[in-house]
């Protein structure tokens, strides 16, 4: 007999799976056809041959990977989260499964209240976890169908899909209320799916009952079927008649064995990958009756390939439902293309445990509101209604899901359902790296020192930044260091800004597109709600990689550290900002986003609040972090991008106009023609200009006088209209050039962002009392930091170029921020760092409105909001209060300080010859004078009183330091004319200070001429040698040097050598000695008589005779040589005299005798010639080159070769000479023998 031989092994898919249905079904086969005759042991071998190539490959640590980031899915039950993680852990090798798996369910349940709970709870089990998390999971289901389920419904359908492997229960609470004789009831129906060993759910069901007109409640299940069992079959876990078990020889999915389905199998769950085969998916359908006939049902009519069908609106039901009827209708009345149907086999179960036939699934094409979508339709016998499940409701837009439908948020729900988002440091998921460009050069910047008495705030300060990981400490070098610049606040604390102007030039720039104006306008339309959220620290949110992190490096006296987040003055910050917000809010409806503000919408106010609930729970899970005193809480309309929005539409913001309506009323012709000024240079886009501005330009005319009236009102007040009327102000165009105008005046600042030469928006500002004290170039450098502020959502973010008619700004913005002088310029322009603006200089006579705004302003103070507050760095003189009263007092009487006082208040004339005598000295540095707290200061410098000069100087040198630590230390503080100078003076002066002045410094050393002829000049000294005595000779110009001993030190004994000497070299002109023997009486004689000169040296001063002194140390060396190595000492100085001295190549010997001197060493006959050394003659040559040194030119002789001379050994060759290889340049030089080597004594010191 022949037997099925089974299916080969297949290789492919899940290994495993296949292993183990081919293996039964293989020793079926063998023992059915006794194939037993192999031996037990190659049986085996094979077998586990077969076993191990089939077995899947453990990894553990990939296992466990997958075990930790498994958590619980979106609308996943406690049961399938649980049977999942132990199907997981079983490849995970833990030593521990029950306290592991405890772990999980609790901390990755999507259930926070829950989690939260169990957090707190001690002692919490496996068990116990288990059992509250199911709890609390049917109780969320129970509220949510008491939700779905309205008072006037008749009728619900509800589909739910069904657990695979779990149980089902059901649970049916019923209310009723009797009213007017009418009775009604609310109907809910709920499907607890579960799969949990050893647990069993109490089931509750309630079966509502008519009874002659009312309604009673009956706790028994009611048989909708009498061939029905009123129990659930164990087998398939439904209720049928008895012997008709659908289960009954069908195969379960889970255990591969028969007779059963695989949601009662009781065996454990077999995880296996991608297992392919015929599936069956279970679903529940419950109906629910009641007798409310006022209810009114959710339906909506849609076309479903092109044929309108009305379907019930289920929120309960996971598919559509379709009819065949309705199906077979639309396929005779369309013609499919490319149509799929699936028959896989679905079980729809109906309330009661009937089921629903089904037929097969189609996707099928509707249209809903002019669009079009795919959906997947299951179809279904003809007595069912068409039904809409809960996605494609949504996805079709029909429903919107809103949790607390009757909680209206509040900013304080907000404030305490999500503190967390509105306190510390947030941190953005990634992290950002700086990009260099490939040819960027380091650049590494000292650390500036830092003043005693703020050092422990900078290290408080760097120590609280480090415990918030915003800074770290970096050990090891680095090759970009910043600039660290400290500002001080009011309340005493400071802030660390870094100064990346290096870095910024070598950073490759990131660009986003930031949204327009026109990007906002088409998103608003129709809302009605507004809120809008600023970023905390929002650069500070963003953390650097560690390269990046190294570029931000800036030291301290306390040492190098770097930044972990995103610094203030990156210039790509904004962009950066953008691009990570667009990454993380970007896909929420209603929300739009412009850098760190965060604008949320809606045109009904739970719209609103279901964005709003998005951004919160998306800035919670990414922990971004908001600004809680900058929220702006559903407001009616919200100001944005200089534009109001509300309901209405799009208005021009007020504030853009309101500083032109608020401009006063000119008083004379200057204001006037400032006036009018503002008025032209708008002129273009103002019909009937010069009809509006003639009564205004009759005043200006030279015979009129300037009389105001009510006329000349009504044009003014025109005027300002048309300049703040669309057709003159623009709106903001996000793809245009931006150029800002800013100017001061004596009492306001003003300013005018203008785009194509038409304006968008006008501010001005008048200034403080404090303010009017600063001094101009304070005041202009405000009014650029003001407009900056005011301008911020136009600005911030792009390049912007500012126009000032100050000057001096132009190199302040141009500086380093340390090398600026003022406190209050350091604070503005690290303000104005975090903006990417150009400043450039234009006459003030071109800029109109700008200069307008800022001498017509009204005095009020509407713009305090603007933080351009710089009070606090302003200068930091510590003064006891007796000595500040004396500063202010002395001030005040003064006569110079006083007319400062006055200029600085008033303005400061526009030329030089229109101020006092006085004042001359102070008007270049008039930029740089303010009057601050009843103080004069020139920068950080206060000036003193003349009645209070010799009182600080004397306070400066009381500790007697020196004149230049004096006036270093005065400078710093002090300042008035002459101040130098009477620091000198005093010090001077000072006894202490000159009773322990240092030695005089040495005077440079006067180079010796040197003489034309030998031995005209001579140099003479005393040797003392062990007990011997030696005199010493030195000839200036050869260098020869004659060493005789002398057995006495007396006058006439030095003279009875020197005779000897000058009998053999000849008498000298000039004799170069010390004083004592050579200054005495009978050696001045000598010289008269031998014809002489004697020159000594500065008593106690030998340095002075400095070739005598190095002649006596070279004598010095012969002896002591002499005497070690025994050799004749007169043999040495024969030698020395041979050799050529250092820089020249003839000897001493050469250079005084014209010959060599014979010696033992071997030499020629010619060199022992005398040579004519002394014959000064002129041979040509031609100059090649300048040399590099002063004087000296290198050139080429007649032999070719090349020398270098000095320009006196040089001299023009006369039209006479002749020589053609020269005739270009003739310059001969002088004999090349010409000695080099000088001798530079230093000058005398008379004490």
């Amino acid at each position: 007999m022949e037997y099925n031989k089974p299916d080969a092994l297949v290789l492919t898919g899940n290994l495993a799976e296949n292993w183990r249905v081919f293996r039964e079904a293989f020793e079926i086969y063998i023992e059915a056809a006794g194939l037993t005759s192999a031996s037990n042991k190659r049986q085996v071998a094979i077998f586990l041959n077969l076993v191990d190539y089939c077995k899947p490959k453990k990894n553990i640590l990939h296992s466990r990977y997958i075990f930790y980031k498994r958590s619980q899915k979106e609308n996943e039950s406690i049961e399938e989260f649980l049977s999942a993680c132990r199907g997981l852990i079983k490849d995970c090798e833990f030593k521990s499964h029950e306290e592991i798996l405890r772990d999980k369910i609790v901390l990755d349940t999507r259930d926070g209240e829950t989690r939260d709970k169990l957090i707190k709870q001690a002692d919490v089990t496996l068990e116990t976890a288990i059992d509250t998390l199911r709890i609390a999971e049917i109780q969320r289901r129970e509220l949510n169908q008491m939700k779905e389920i309205g008072e006037k419904q008749n009728e619900v359908n509800a589909v739910h899909s069904k657990v695979r492997g779990g149980k089902r229960t059901n649970q049916a609470q019923h209310h009723y209320t009797q009213n007017n004789g009418n009775n009604g009831h609310r109907g809910q129906c709920q499907t607890n799916q579960r799969q949990a060993k050893g647990y069993n759910q109490q089931e509750e069901s309630q079966q509502v009952v008519k009874n002659k007109g009312n309604f009673s409640v009956n706790n028994k299940k009611t048989n909708n079927n009498c061939n029905r069992s009123d129990k659930l079959c164990k087998y398939c876990n439904f209720m049928h008649g008895k012997g008709k078990c659908p289960a009954y020889g069908k195969k379960c999915l889970k255990c591969n064995k028969f007779n059963h389905f695989q949601n009662v199998c009781k065996s454990e769950i077999a995880f296996v990958e991608n297992v392919d085969g015929l599936s069956i998916d279970n679903y529940f359908c419950s109906t629910v009756y009641t007798m409310n006939t006022f209810a009114v049902s959710w339906s909506e009519t849609i076309l479903v390939e092109n044929k309108s069908i009305n379907f019930k609106l289920d929120t309960g039901s996971d598919v559509n439902l379709l009819t065949l009827n309705d199906f077979n209708l639309i396929k005779n009345n369309c013609s499919f293309k490319n149509l799929v149907v699936n028959r896989r086999p679905i079980n729809l179960q109906a309330y009661g445990g009937s089921n629903i036939n089904t037929y097969f699934t189609v996707d099928l094409k509707v249209k809903l509101r002019e669009k079009e979508y795919i959906l997947n339709f299951v179809i279904v016998e003809n007595h069912c209604k068409p039904i809409l499940g809960l996605h494609s409701c949504i996805q079709l837009g029909l429903i919107n899901k809103v949790e607390n439908v009757d909680k209206i948020l509040s900013l304080n729900d907000v404030l305490q359902n999500y503190c967390t988002v509105f306190t510390g440091l947030g941190n953005f998921p990634d992290e950002y790296s700086i990009q260099l460009k490939p040819n960027a050069i380091p650049v590494t910047n000292v650390p500036h020192r830092v003043p005693i008495n703020i050092q422990d705030k900078l290290k408080c300060e760097l120590d609280r930044l480090v415990s918030e990981k915003i800074i770290r400490e970096i050990n090891e070098p680095t090759e970009w260091v910043n600039r660290l610049v400290i500002v001080e606040k009011k309340n005493g604390s400071m802030r660390l800004c870094l100064d990346p102007r290096d870095l910024n030039e070598n950073i490759i720039r990131e660009y986003c597109v930031i949204p327009t104006l026109s990007d906002l306008s088409s998103k608003l339309k129709n809302a009605r709600v507004f809120s809008v959220f600023d970023l905390k620290d929002g650069f500070w949110q963003i953390k650097l990689d560690l390269e990046s992190s190294k570029l931000c490096t800036f030291g301290t006296m306390f040492g190098t550290f770097c930044f972990n987040r995103l610094p203030f003055g990156i210039n790509n910050a904004a962009e950066i900002c953008q691009k990570w917000n667009m990454k993380v809010f970007g896909g929420i409806e209603n929300v739009f986003i412009y850098l760190d503000d965060i604008l949320v919408f809606g045109d009904t106010e739970a719209q609103h609040d279901c964005a709003l609930k998005q951004v919160l729970d998306l800035a919670m899970k990414n922990n971004i972090k908001f600004n809680k005193n900058k929220i702006q809480y559903k407001v009616d309309k919200v100001n944005y991008l200089g534009h109001t929005f509300s309901y209405e539409g799009m208005k021009p913001d007020s504030d853009r106009i309101k500083s032109i309506f608020e401009c006063e009323v000119p008083k004379t012709i200057k204001d006037l023609q400032r006036f009018l000024g503002m008025v032209n240079y708008v002129g273009n886009f103002i019909p009937n200009l010069a009809m509006l501005t003639k009564p205004l330009r009759d005043l200006l005319k030279k015979n009129n006088e300037f009389v105001w009236t009510s006329i000349h009102n009504e044009s003014v007040n025109k005027l300002k209209t048309l300049i703040a009327s669309p057709s003159v102000l623009r709106n903001y165009d996000n793809t245009k050039d931006v150029i800002i105008q800013t100017d001061s005046s004596k009492f306001a600042i003003g300013c005018v962002l203008l785009q194509e030469g038409r304006p968008v928006c006008f501010k001005s500002k008048s200034l403080s009392e404090t303010e009017i004290n600063y001094g101009q170039v304070d005041k202009e450098f405000l009014s650029v930091l003001f407009a900056c502020k005011v301008f911020h959502h136009y600005i911030y973010g792009r390049h912007v170029t500012v126009q000032t008619d100050h000057l001096p700004l132009i190199s302040l913005m141009k500086k380093n921020i340390n090398d600026i002088p003022s406190k209050r310029l350091q604070c503005i322009k690290v303000k104005l760092s975090r903006y990417d603006i150009n400043l450039i200089h234009v006459p003030g006579k071109k800029m109109f409105i700008a200069d307008a705004l800022s001498r017509a302003c009204i005095s009020s103070r509407d713009n305090d909001d603007v933080d351009i507050d710089v009070s606090d760095v302003v200068h930091s003189i510590n003064m006891s209060t007796n000595i500040r009263n004396e500063f202010v007092q002395e001030t005040i009487k003064d006569d110079l300080l006083k007319q400062l006082v006055y200029v600085c208040k008033n303005g400061w004339p526009k030329h030089n010859n229109k101020v006092s005598r006085e004042l001359k000295p102070y008007f270049n540095m008039r930029y740089q004078i303010s009057f601050e707290d009843d103080l004069l200061f020139l920068n950080n410098r206060v000036f003193v009183p003349m009645k209070l000069q010799n009182k600080i100087v004397f306070k400066l040198h009381e500790t007697h330091l020196g004149i230049c630590k004096t006036k270093t230390r005065a400078r710093s503080l002090f300042y008035w004319k002459g101040l130098d100078k009477d620091i000198e003076e005093y010090i001077g002066n000072c006894a202490v200070c000159n009773k322990f002045r240092s030695e005089n410094i040495k005077d440079p050393m006067i180079c010796q001429e040197v003489p034309n002829l030998p031995f005209e000049k001579v140099a003479c000294d005393i040797l003392d040698y062990g007990k011997d005595t030696y005199l010493v000779l030195v000839d200036y110009y050869s260098g020869w040097l004659e060493l005789n001993y002398l057995s006495s030190k007396t006058s006439s004994h030095i003279i009875k050598i020197l005779k000897v000497i000058f009998s053999i070299h000849g008498i000298p002109k000039q004799l170069v000695a010390d004083n004592m023997p050579f200054n005495s009486n009978e050696f001045q004689n000598f010289a008269t008589d031998w014809e002489f000169v004697i020159t000594t040296s500065s008593p106690r001063y030998p340095k002075s005779n400095g070739l005598a002194e190095k002649g006596v140390s070279i004598a010095k060396s012969i002896l002591k040589r002499s005497d070690e190595g025994k050799v004749d000492k007169q043999l040495m100085l024969l030698e020395y005299r041979n050799s050529a001295i250092i820089g020249s190549k003839f000897s001493p010997a050469q250079l005084l005798m014209s010959r060599t001197l014979r010696s033992k060493i071997p030499i020629l006959n010619n060199a022992l010639q005398p040579t004519d050394l002394l014959t000064k003659t002129w041979k040509p040559g031609k100059i090649i080159n300048k040399y590099n040194t002063p004087r000296s030119y290198v050139f080429s002789d007649d032999t070719g070769n090349n020398k270098r001379r000095n320009i006196v050994h040089l001299r023009p060759a006369g039209k006479q000479l002749r020589y053609n290889l020269y005739k270009d340049n003739n310059i001969v030089s002088k004999p090349s023998w010409i000695r080099k080597r000088r001798v530079v004594p230093p000058t005398k010191l008379n004490l």
